[in-house]
């Protein structure tokens, strides 16, 4: 294969949006498997969002922030999810995922940090309610499956219980962050808790808009197995 007559063919055909902006597929190899079923490097020459960095800061103090650890959602497998592909073209930017792991490189804590737009409304200036239970329910799910094929599982779970409390409202336009972490594990089922993180002001404290708690379960066959 040559490389060099590849990118020639690529380039003229990405200015015109006919070849994808990232091969995600291609990039599989530059992603640990675990993280590997679902996610894709970050493109190069892009840092981490500020919100992200100040919120693995604070709840991880004293853990290095390495971009080693940041992915995103591998669209060319995903094409027709909800949060990654349909709701891109209505406001919702592309998340950025974080992966906190131990020494074991068990993954023990996921921050999820999204782009907020004015299209995202519900009441007046602040993020539509069933948004942001969308987006910590893609952080639970994020968290579940990376930390289930971490300990060498198949990560393939779905969600059994979602419960959210509302504590502020998110304001828009802006970022917010889900982070969420182990609660326990019982066989096949996953508890899990977490909660959305915002910055009102440049500067002040990070505020807490919700809570949230989940069980999540691991599919005994898989998504596959699924009945339709």
């Amino acid at each position: 294969l040559n490389l060099s007559a590849m990118s020639c063919v690529c380039l003229p055909l990405r200015a015109f949006g006919l070849w994808p902006a990232e091969d995600e597929t291609a990039c599989d190899g530059n992603v640990p498997e675990v993280f590997r079923a679902r996610y894709a490097p970050l493109p190069a020459g892009r840092s981490l969002p500020p919100l992200l960095v100040r919120a693995v800061e604070e709840l991880r103090p004293g853990v290095p922030v390495e971009l080693r650890r940041a992915f995103r959602r591998n669209h060319r497998k995903f094409p027709n999810h909800f949060l990654h592909s349909s709701l891109r073209s209505h406001g919702l930017g592309e998340a950025v995922y974080y992966f906190d792991v131990n020494a074991e490189e068990v993954v023990e804590n996921v921050f999820a940090c999204w782009s907020l737009s004015p299209q995202l409304e519900g009441p007046p200036g602040f993020l539509h309610g069933g948004c942001i239970a969308a987006l910590l329910d893609d952080a639970f799910g994020a968290f579940t499956n990376t930390h289930t094929r971490s300990l060498g599982r198949s990560g393939e779970a779905v969600t059994a219980y979602l419960h959210v409390d509302y504590k502020a409202p998110t304001p828009i336009p802006g970022s917010v962050v889900c982070v969420v972490s182990l609660d326990r594990a019982e066989g096949r089922k996953i508890f899990s808790k977490g909660r959305a993180l915002v910055e009102k002001t440049e500067g002040s404290a990070l505020t807490t808009t919700c809570e949230a708690n989940a069980l999540f379960i691991e599919l005994k066959s898989g998504f596959a197995g699924m009945p339709k």
